[in-house]
């Protein structure tokens, strides 16, 4: 099912190739592409639809003339080497433009050079000299910041193609490189970066291996071969000793533990996210151990059983991610290569590689590689399994996904075929297969698709266009045609169950896949010059003198000529025994390829005599058309010329008439004219005269005019500088606002002393009052103890009783003076805290509304400041627009634009 990025990719490209006109590519494709859309829906687009990819770089390259943004773009896009191609085979000076600018230091550059250098250049396209700086660049950053997202840069540059410049490096940058990933990797090994020290082991393996080879650059480059020769003297070849040993010497052992280790962690049952990065540790790691010897990955395995047994647990869990088990067995075959798989994991293998989308999603770092490791542990029949599935996968009906699977398919049974002398239980597993039912009615379905009639058109919104799809079926049909019919022609047909009427079926669909050249319709409005296919060379016209890009397209031709014609010499010599004991069937259809090549060679003298017909009947229709145009014409202007000569004889009789009355009357006009003419004198004297007058009023206006001109100029310097002092008050507002707001603080520190205070004053008061009610009582109680005593003495002695009532009164009366005046004191303090109070909060109270209404009148002074200076902005920005106006009216933005 195609994924919605997918879908939103498809439709844009086809809306942008679709468009007349250029149109801007930020507004979708910039979002899609760089921001939502995943590397593998950009190569399953471009492998869907072809037809498209030329176009797409015609609005790439014309859209990197005006927007800067479509570098960004190009970055992602080149991922597919289809499309880097499209773009250099239209504009061939791409890689030298970017490269020149990436190594100044753009960012953006940067990455669309790497990009467009993570696979291997066309033949006719040059390795730019600057490449060697951009290299160089590349692996300083990476060596000041060693991590995963600088590592991968010289890993891919290394990878697509510069690997050849490492021959020009001196001794000295090598052996400092060689120190360096040294380095890098021993502060690595710690760590918790998974793909860091892969990287940097695989990055070791190239420079070795280009030591190994004496790699250098191709005649094709920018360095010409003397000057090559020249700055190479005799000089001793470098040896990367340190590096070795992590490959072939002391430190092999070390390598592959750390290596292992690092798959064992990335084997984990995680979310996408971490299916991505365990892919890519995979990959990095199969790539390591397919350089190690085996003879030493033996020896380890054999040394360290407990890693391994480790290593097929993590592979064979049955929740871990089909892609990640897939790559996880094949690292595992590989590393393991003379052990024996555990009979689980081969079960688990072959259901798993049933599935041609298992082998389409693992992105191995050779081709077939999945096979390659297994199809020698695969027994007879899960073989006759195997390619019972691919073939019923391939007279499927299901386009996308046959135009997403074909090629990792037809990979795997190519890499079959050619060990199919040296394996007998793939030779015995391909005959099973093509022994069973099931495996002739998938062909015969293949053959029957393959014979349909294409589609007369595809919509661009479809996700595949019909040659995509074609080429796809046309290359699996080939395939596995060949298979069989190199499996069927090797064996013993007395020990083989294989049907006669299957042989003339191979050769059918052998030579149908042959034939197959189907022709996009999708509609494409605007493409480049350059950007036809190869299907359009052949109509082109080349003179004589042509520069080296045709030289170039012609040696190509030549060469494809030559390899279509070792190919064929090769199928022949394959096939003579298959011609020998198939006459019957051979004979006719010799015979009706004959009738068939006849019927072409007719049918295309026809079209070409038929096309000659229509350009010629084409240029009399638009002769006759023309003469006809012309015919009426002339017509209607002989009819419109006897008209006006009619016209004008009636008219010369009519003034043959009216000139002897005109003469007379003319006579008579005379004495009338001179007459006129005097008066005519005198008013224009007279209107010279108020033209006079208007004109010294007109001057006035013209020096006012100025004079107010001269004033606007003068009032806009004062706005200006107005303008600069309402920012400097702004400036001055916001300073003091700062300070108020510090006194508001201060004030607000006060009014909280205050406030302790008033309860200070309150708790005190309360105190008070307390001391008195108990004083109260006390006298309370006092009073009546006295009494008692009253009543008692009152018994004893009546003389004394008025003695002590008078004491006692006197006593009484002294107390309650006292009381009352410590309560009077105490009432009055209260009074005074209370007023001191109300006093300060009335004064904070009135503070605080001043400094409010203080606020407010400088927010209202802030806003017209702030509506002052938009206003003064807008002038600015019109007087800008002014500017740009005049400048782009004087051709000075235009200059500017191109120079940027």
């Amino acid at each position: 099912m195609e994924s919605p990025t997918r879908a939103a990719l498809t439709e844009e490209i086809g809306r942008i190739i679709a468009s007349p006109y250029p149109t801007q590519l930020k507004k979708q494709l910039h979002t899609i592409v760089c921001q939502n859309c995943p590397d593998v829906d950009i190569l399953l687009w471009a492998a869907s639809k072809p037809c498209q990819v030329s176009a797409l770089a015609t609005n790439i390259i014309e859209a990197l003339q005006t927007w800067p943004y479509a570098l960004e773009i190009v970055a992602r896009l080149c991922i597919a080497p289809v499309i880097r191609d499209a773009l250099l085979q239209q504009h061939p000076t791409l890689l030298l433009e970017v490269i020149s600018q990436a190594v100044t230091g753009s960012w953006q550059h940067n990455a669309a050079a790497i990009a467009m250098l993570s696979h291997p250049l066309p033949s006719n396209i040059a390795i730019p000299a600057a490449s060697q700086t951009l290299l160089l660049g590349v692996v300083d950053h990476a060596v000041a910041s060693p991590s995963t997202a600088s590592m991968k840069p010289v890993y891919q540059l290394l990878k697509g193609g510069l690997a050849p410049l490492l021959g020009l490096l001196s001794n000295d940058v090598l052996t400092q490189l060689e120190h360096h990933f040294h380095e890098i990797l021993r502060s690595t090994i710690c760590q918790i970066d998974q793909c860091l020290t892969l990287y940097c082991l695989v990055i070791m393996k190239i420079m070795i291996q280009a030591a190994e080879d004496e790699l250098s650059c191709t005649p094709g480059s920018l360095y010409e071969t003397q000057e090559l020769l020249a700055s190479t003297p005799n000089t001793p070849r470098w040896k990367p000793t340190e590096l070795q040993r992590y490959f072939t010497g002391s430190k092999v052992n070390r390598a592959l533990h750390l290596v292992v280790l690092r798959v064992i962690g990335a084997t984990k049952v995680e979310g996408e996210a971490m299916t991505a990065e365990a892919s890519e540790v995979l990959c990095l790691a199969t790539e390591i151990i397919d350089y190690l010897p085996s003879d030493l990955r033996g020896k380890w395995c054999t040394d360290n059983p407990i890693l391994v047994r480790k290593l097929w647990e993590k592979s064979s869990q049955p929740d871990l991610h089909r892609q990640t088990q897939v790559q996880a067995i094949a690292f595992n075959a590989g590393l393991c290569e003379s052990q024996a798989l555990p009979q689980g994991v081969l079960d688990s293998l072959a259901a798993i590689l049933s599935d041609p989308a298992s082998l389409a999603a693992v992105p191995f770092p050779s081709s077939g590689a999945a096979i390659t490791r297994c199809a020698h542990r695969l027994s007879r029949l899960q073989i006759a399994d195997l390619l019972t599935a691919w073939t019923h996968f391939a007279a499927t009906d299901d386009d996308a996904a046959l135009v997403t699977h074909a090629a990792k398919l037809s990979e795997n049974l190519m890499y079959m075929k050619s060990t199919l002398n040296s394996s007998e239980i793939i030779s015995t597993g391909v005959l099973s297969a093509l022994s069973a039912a099931a495996v002739g009615e998938h062909l015969m379905q293949l053959k029957g698709i393959l014979l349909e009639q294409p589609a007369p058109a595809c919509q661009s919104d479809v996700s595949t266009c019909t040659r995509s799809v074609r080429q796809a079926r046309s290359m699996v049909a080939q395939a596995l045609s060949g298979l069989y019919l190199q499996a069927a022609l090797s064996a013993d047909h007395s020990q083989t169950d294989v049907a006669s009427d299957l042989y003339p079926l191979l050769v059918c669909l052998h030579a149908l896949s042959w034939k197959q050249s189907a022709t996009c319709q999708h509609h494409v409005v605007r493409t480049h010059a350059s950007a036809l296919g190869p299907e359009h060379i052949d109509t082109l016209f080349a003179p004589r003198n042509v520069d080296w890009r045709t030289s170039v397209q012609q040696h190509l031709e030549a060469k494809a000529k030559s390899e279509h014609s070792d190919l064929a010499r090769i199928f022949a010599n394959a096939c003579a025994d298959l011609e020998r004991r198939c006459t019957e069937v051979e004979a006719p259809l010799r015979e009706e390829q004959a009738r068939f090549s006849e019927l072409q060679r007719q049918y295309d003298d026809l079209m070409k005599v038929h096309e000659a017909l229509r350009d010629e009947k084409c240029k009399i229709d638009s002769h006759t058309t023309a003469a006809e145009a012309e015919r009426a014409a002339s017509a209607r202007d002989v009819d419109e010329a006897r008209l006006e000569n009619d016209d004008l004889m009636l008219r010369i009789e009519e003034l043959r008439a009216s000139l002897v009355k005109s003469q007379q009357e003319t006579r008579e006009q005379i004495a009338k004219a001179t007459e006129a003419a005097e008066l005519a004198e005198i008013g224009h004297a007279a209107t010279i005269a108020q033209q006079q007058e208007k004109l010294d009023e007109a001057k006035e206006k013209f020096e006012r005019a100025e004079g107010d001109l001269r004033k606007q100029a003068q009032h806009e310097a004062d706005l200006m500088c107005n303008l600069d002092k309402a920012r400097s008050e702004a400036d001055g507002l916001r300073k003091r606002i700062a300070e108020h707001e510090a006194m508001d603080a201060e004030h607000g520190e006060k009014l909280a002393s205050l406030e302790q205070a008033k309860l200070d004053a309150r708790a005190t008061c309360r105190s008070l009052e307390t001391e008195l009610q108990r004083l109260q009582d006390d006298l309370l109680a006092q009073k009546s103890a006295q009494e008692m005593s009253v009543l008692q003495a009152q018994q004893q002695s009546d003389e004394r009783l008025a003695t002590v009532q008078a004491e006692q009164a006197e006593h009484i009366a002294a107390i309650h003076a006292e009381r009352e005046e410590q309560v009077r004191g105490l009432e009055s303090q209260i009074s005074a805290v209370q007023d001191e109070s109300h006093q300060a909060q009335t004064e904070l109270c009135a503070q605080l509304a001043k400094r409010d209404r203080k606020l407010v009148s400088n927010a209202k002074r802030i806003d017209d400041l702030k509506r002052l200076c938009a206003t003064k902005d807008d002038q600015l920005a019109e007087a800008h627009a002014m500017r740009s106006n005049l400048m782009a009216a004087m051709g000075l933005a235009n200059d500017r634009t191109q120079g940027t």
